[in-house]
């Protein structure tokens, strides 16, 4: 191994969503909702691969802790590209079909217990921008196709984002980016894009292998009819 990294990142999340559907809407799909986020990686890089072990999560509602461990690996043939093969398991993460009439009443079913397996495809092109004012400006664009065994779910993932970095001696000290990402759904769904993140925020590097940053994000999902509702 050439080097072990480690990464944390805090995040607050606004999440918003909007409803494809007559009556009976979700009723937390309506303003944005302020929540947090937390992300722990850890990288050990090995010539042109990169390992990776994730653990996330985000507190969505007073009921609904979502969690996501993930593990796999970058390959990076080239300078301005890198791929990447990965393993999901998630828990609580809503869906469409979560929305249920059980008995009386329209609700949420609950889904902390529940767990979900997906399988990870990723492609990110890199370039360097010089003719943005400053030397350290790098474009790039993740590309990532999702198989969620639970249901069958495909989904494809599009992420622009524009990354500045300040640095001394040639060192990288702080990393400073705004993303835009959308999903998707090839299999599911009633609109071209089932969720929508924002994303801005910053690292600090203290040491080439240890970093640590905060960042905002707004999502937008939108929420459709399902066998359940229609």
């Amino acid at each position: 191994m050439n080097k072990i990294g480690l990464t944390l990142t805090l995040g607050l999340l606004g999440l918003s969503s909007s409803a494809f559907a007559w009556n009976h809407q979700p009723p937390t799909f309506a303003p944005v909702n302020a929540v947090p986020q937390w992300d722990l990686r850890v990288f050990a890089d090995a010539r042109q691969f990169s390992l990776m072990a994730e653990t996330s999560g985000r507190l969505e509602a007073a009921s609904v802790r979502s969690v996501f461990l993930t593990l796999g690996s970058y390959f990076q043939p080239w300078d301005f590209i890198r791929m990447g093969v990965f393993y999901r398991r998630q828990w609580g993460v809503r869906r469409d079909s979560d929305w249920v009439f059980p008995s009386t009443q329209w609700e949420w079913a609950a889904v902390n217990g529940r767990g979900e397996d997906v399988l990870v495809f990723d492609l990110t092109p890199r370039v360097l921008l010089p003719f943005l004012p400053g030397s350290d400006w790098v474009g790039e664009l993740r590309m990532r196709y999702e198989y969620n065994t639970f249901g069958s779910l495909h989904t494809l993932l599009f992420r622009p984002g524009l990354r500045y970095f300040i640095r001394e001696d040639g060192v990288p000290l702080w990393q400073f980016y705004g993303q835009f990402e959308a999903y998707v759904p090839l299999n599911y769904g009633r609109s071209l894009f089932y969720e929508t993140w924002t994303y801005l925020g910053a690292m600090r590097f203290f040491a080439p292998w240890v970093q640590v940053g905060l960042y905002t994000a707004l999502r937008s999902r939108n929420w459709g009819s399902t066998t359940y509702y229609t």
